[in-house]
């Protein structure tokens, strides 16, 4: 429970921050770390920039719910991971494969196997935006 909650706490932080600023890297948290590689605009669209990040999580870490305000395209490669979203069976991905998140649908990826996680997730987002902004729990 103690976990959970700082897991929870850390999350809150670090989507506070981005929220002001998208290029803010996140705290360290719990069981989660991750990294920004790049972020450049998009060309030919200056509403839009791509972030390319890493992300690693620790057997039973979660990102919580949430959505972003573009779409991901990510990998992951190491480790499985599942994917959850309302009213749907989870979704596990493992390492060497590749999943897409869609513009506003909310979700909840968490490692699901008994190792480290690892993922490198590409989102093509509103510039200015942060790149995981937090829903609400499920009822």
């Amino acid at each position: 429970m103690k976990t959970a909650l700082l897991v929870a706490s850390a999350f809150l932080v670090f989507s506070l921050l981005s929220a002001v600023r998208a290029d803010v890297p996140p705290p360290a948290r719990a069981g989660i770390s991750t990294k920004m590689l790049i972020k450049a605009p998009l060309t030919g669209d200056d509403t839009r920039e791509v972030v390319i990040g890493s992300a690693e999580l620790a057997p039973g870490a979660t990102l919580g719910r949430h959505s972003h305000p573009g779409d991901e395209f990510a990998t992951v490669v190491q480790g499985s991971v599942e994917i959850l979203f309302d009213g749907q069976s989870p979704k596990r991905v493992e390492a060497g494969e590749a999943f897409h998140n869609s513009r506003g649908v909310i979700h909840e990826t968490r490692n699901a196997g008994q190792g480290p996680a690892r993922l490198i997730s590409t989102f093509i987002i509103d510039k200015g935006r942060p790149v995981l902004e937090p829903a609400k729990e499920a009822s």
